[in-house]
């Protein structure tokens, strides 16, 4: 099914809408509350609501075993403090999860264009910043170009599902892999290279749609998870982002850093070793950006697993 698929209105509320589960939170908590008082306990009202949450989060774990408190945290994190909503949109996720697979992805070999996305869309793991979060970049400035590869190998338009598929596992991969550390911590700097995007780009109305849909796929399943991000861009589009910046969740804009070609390599320097840092932009590393070694483990843990299950990896 696609990774977008949408869990059915009868097992899952959705962010749209109002949902029941907060009114059955607070129907328990009644029930919860009378009976405490029937057997005497002395429990305050956050030992109560902390009960209610744990009862909450095991359920939910039921439908999907990446529920756990952890992820609870962050939600709640990016919710502000409500945990009202925080609890909605986890559930949600985790009927999310349970409908795609989303738990099984990492053993899967259901990654049909795996290398072929690769080839036509920069995205891949390069390293660690200086305070150890796992750097991903993404080459968005070709994206309108990757979307006409993609329809020219007969990607695009049927397996649409396959590219989101792809992302997913990539956010699977870095928190299960290579970095699993608990709250406040598992996050990512993200580096989003706009250099060579096209005004024809932006007005291609299905690369358009495929990059909402990453992009609201990364807000909805996986708050709190981006640390900061660098965007190379001509200094245009500067004026632009101060123009749209309001718009943005201020939280989120905080974590924005615009910086052009000619400021790039001082403004990595501050965020990675030179070492680390790939030589198209100034550093010591690797020359092409998929030979980093962490993104070679990526390559391996695919092929591994599709060299398990009988799937060819020939040419690859």
């Amino acid at each position: 099914c696609s990774v977008l698929e949408p869990p059915p209105k009868s097992t899952a509320a959705t962010f749209g809408d109002i949902p029941s589960f907060s009114r059955r939170l607070s129907e328990e908590h009644s029930i919860s509350l009378r009976r405490s008082l029937v057997d005497g306990l002395d429990m305050t009202a956050d030992e109560l609501e902390s009960s209610q949450h744990r009862s909450a989060l095991a359920r939910l774990n039921e439908i999907s075993p990446a529920i756990d408190d952890d992820l609870f945290q962050r939600y709640v994190g990016a919710c502000k403090g409500d945990t009202a909503k925080a609890l909605t949109r986890l559930e949600a996720t985790a009927h999310w999860r349970q409908a795609n697979g989303v738990d099984r992805i990492l053993e899967e070999a259901n990654l049909p264009h795996f290398f072929t996305l690769k080839k036509h869309y920069l995205h891949c793991l390069l390293g660690r910043t200086k305070d150890g979060l796992p750097i991903v970049v993404e080459g968005i400035g070709r994206f309108g170009r990757a979307v006409t590869a993609f329809r020219q190998d007969g990607i695009l338009p049927d397996h649409a599902d396959q590219i989101i598929r792809q992302f997913v596992f990539h956010m699977e991969y870095i928190f299960n892999v290579v970095d699993t550390s608990a709250y406040p911590q598992g996050k990512f700097l993200r580096i989003y290279d706009m250099t060579g995007i096209k005004l024809r780009d932006i007005s291609d109305k299905e690369a358009v749609d495929l990059g909402y849909q990453m992009m609201q796929m990364l807000e909805h399943h996986y708050c709190e998870r981006m640390a900061r991000a660098l965007v190379i861009a001509p200094p245009i589009f500067s004026t632009i982002w101060a123009m749209v910046r309001g718009l943005v969740d201020p939280a989120t804009a905080e974590k924005i850093k615009i910086v052009t070609p000619r400021k790039l390599r001082a403004a990595l320097l501050e965020e990675m070793d030179v070492e680390v840092m790939p030589r198209c932009w100034g550093g010591n590393g690797v020359r092409d950006l998929y030979d980093s070694e962490m993104e070679q483990a990526l390559w391996a843990w695919v092929r591994t697993n599709k060299k398990s299950l009988g799937v060819s990896t020939h040419g690859v």
